[in-house]
Formats: C-alpha cells, sequence, structure tokens
C-alpha cells in the first residue's frame, strides 16, 4: 500500500512559499538558494509549486536567509 504524506494546511504552505520566494530573492536565484539551503535546485521547484512540503529544517534555513542569521556549523 503506497501511503502518501499529509501536506501541511494550505495557510501554512502558502506562508512558507512567500518565505521561499523572499529567501530565493535574496540569495539571488535558486541556485544560489538551494547552496545555502544544501539542496537541489529541483526541490525548491517542487515545493514552491507545492507539490511536496519543504522539510522544517529547511524552512527555518530559508528564514535565516531572510534574516541574515549566520548557521552555526557543528
Amino acid at each position: 500500500m503506497d501511503e502518501k504524506k499529509e501536506l501541511r494546511p494550505l495557510a501554512v504552505r502558502e506562508q512558507v512559499t512567500r518565505v521561499l520566494l523572499k529567501a530565493q530573492r535574496i540569495a539571488g536565484g535558486r541556485e544560489e538558494l538551494a547552496k545555502r539551503l544544501g539542496v537541489e535546485p529541483r526541490l525548491i521547484g517542487e515545493w514552491l509549486a507545492r507539490r511536496a512540503d519543504a522539510p522544517d529544517d529547511v524552512v527555518q534555513k530559508a528564514l535565516d536567509v531572510i534574516l541574515d542569521i549566520p548557521r552555526p556549523k557543528y
């Protein structure tokens, strides 16, 4: 049986889309944002098209891009 993961509520997905779009503008494009988030650019496209939800840690990193907060290296 192939179960699909339930997506976030629409209002939350809209906010995540806005965060990703703003972070993308600040970073200088999708490729640059993907590097900063540590993901493949195609995933950002999937999230912006709302075909999948961005993981919480990626959303946090995108918020950090917007707020210009450096991420600690562990």
